[in-house]
């Protein structure tokens, strides 16, 4: 018996070593993995710049301190918004507390977990202590970092009541949601949804309806990333004290893209059942867009020397980040024009109780060298040789006139629609105005007919 008893003691005291041992060595890569993660991101976010961080790794456990700080067009945004009024650059601090595995708190099997608060800096939590009387909403963040280097975050923010200075008050529904990212970032899922909101004060007010978020992504090309993004907003909508509301009702967003061996392809639709703006009221409004033939090396190239342009504004200012953008549409921007890119705006359309506008129209550009585009802006004035356009344009006569009514032009508007009418450029198809514009080897035409008119300057 005292043989098994000792020999029960030998394991217990071997897992506990070897456990202990295993979580004092996972806490060194989970450090290592946070590092690598945190730069990663930054590097994606050039606007955002790392001011501080401190690690303090025990053996099961371990705290991290994080300071980012807005910069570039970004580092005043503590001056301009209210309740803030800081002169300084905008911070925030990210406090995590981090639990090594194997056995995380002995409640999941994981690499480690990590539970974040976020740090406001003193100026704005007293600020906003007041406003929400002492009890402001505390976002909830917690990561799961899985065991080949991927993490899934979850947050939710609840519902709260707030009452500013101004005399206005807000009142907020909860928001939650989770995502999940792969090793090096090379894919993004996540999803959210937000109850809403309502703003009242004695400049008028805002209700936001339900909202809801999901995308499915992944990297290509080394920095850009493709895949699904759906959204929807229930409605929209403002009001100001003396002026017209604005509503939006059943708004989506739809956005697919595709990468290939060579080539990247996006298409956007976006759509609302109504919108009412002054006078003015909506239905059946539809956006749809298409990118298509992008090649991916130069999309990838241009968007990273984007952000490197970014980068410089936040670091050198505006005049290094113009020059730095200039640099990289210069490269970049012709080397996407010299592989036949197509745009196309599939419909642009809207609904009036007066009538229907309807366009469609694609632009693309086939031929291109980059020794075409050679001599700067003569170069871009050569472009128009390569260019190919289509653009078909349907409007009803009653929603015509109803447009015209509300600007002070309208009369001279009308007088010029007259007159490209007489000349062929308008056509009426019955209660409805028509038009089909082309580009081709640098010649405009208009229903057929050249423009500017022959003979004309």
């Amino acid at each position: 018996m005292a043989t098994r008893l000792r020999t029960g003691l030998i394991v217990v005291v071997v897992v506990l070593a070897a456990y202990t041992g295993a979580a004092w060595l996972i806490g060194i890569n989970v450090q290592g993995q946070l590092e690598r993660y945190e730069q990663q991101a930054l590097a994606k976010t050039p606007y955002i710049v790392l001011a501080g961080r401190e690690y303090h790794r025990g053996i099961f456990s371990a705290t991290e301190e994080v300071t980012y700080r807005l910069a570039g067009p970004f580092a005043s945004l503590g001056r301009t918004l209210p309740p803030t009024g800081i002169d300084s650059p905008l911070q925030l601090t990210v406090r995590n507390t981090i639990h090594h595995g194997p056995l995380p708190q002995f409640r999941s099997v994981a690499l480690a977990t990590l539970d974040t608060q976020l740090v406001l800096p003193a100026a704005i939590g007293s600020k906003l202590n007041a406003i929400f009387a002492g009890r402001p909403p505390v976002p909830m963040i917690h990561v799961r970092m899985n065991w080949l280097g991927g993490r899934t975050t979850s947050f939710s923010i609840p519902a709260f009541r707030a009452q500013l200075p101004v005399g206005a008050t807000i009142v907020s529904q909860a928001l939650s949601g989770s995502g999940t990212v792969t090793r090096n970032l090379s894919s993004i899922t996540g999803q959210a949804t937000y109850g809403g909101l309502e703003a009242r004060g004695p400049k008028g007010s805002l209700d936001l309806g339900a909202t809801r978020f999901d995308a499915n992504l992944r990297q290509a090309f080394d920095s850009i990333y493709v895949g699904d993004i759906d959204a929807s907003l229930a409605s929209l909508s403002a009001r100001g004290a003396s002026s017209a509301p604005f509503v939006l009702n059943g708004l989506v967003l739809n956005s697919t893209s595709k990468a290939g061996s060579e080539f990247v392809d996006y298409q956007t639709h976006v759509a609302a059942d109504s919108m009412n703006a002054g006078s003015f009221t909506f239905s059946h409004l539809v956006y749809d867009l298409r990118l298509l033939h992008l090649e991916g090396t130069s999309l990838a190239g241009l968007t990273q020397a984007m952000r490197r342009a970014q980068a410089g504004a936040a670091s050198g200012g505006a005049v290094v980040a113009q020059a730095d953008l200039h640099d990289a549409l210069s490269q970049y921007g012709v080397d996407l024009l010299v592989h036949d890119p197509v745009i196309q705006i599939q419909s642009l359309a809207f609904a009036m109780p007066e009538g229907e506008f309807h366009l469609a129209a694609s632009l693309s550009a086939h031929g291109i060298r980059r020794e075409d585009l050679a001599g700067g802006a003569a170069g871009m004035l050569a472009l128009v040789r390569f260019l190919e356009a289509a653009v078909d344009l349907r409007i009803d006569d009653p929603l015509l006139s109803k447009l015209l009514a509300s600007t002070a032009r309208g009369p001279t508007l009308s007088a010029q629609l007259d007159a490209l009418e007489k000349q062929g450029y308008l056509k009426r198809d019955g209660k409805a105005w028509t038009a089909q514009i082309a580009l081709h080897a640098g010649k405009l035409t208009i229903n057929g007919q050249p423009y500017p008119p022959t003979g004309g300057p």
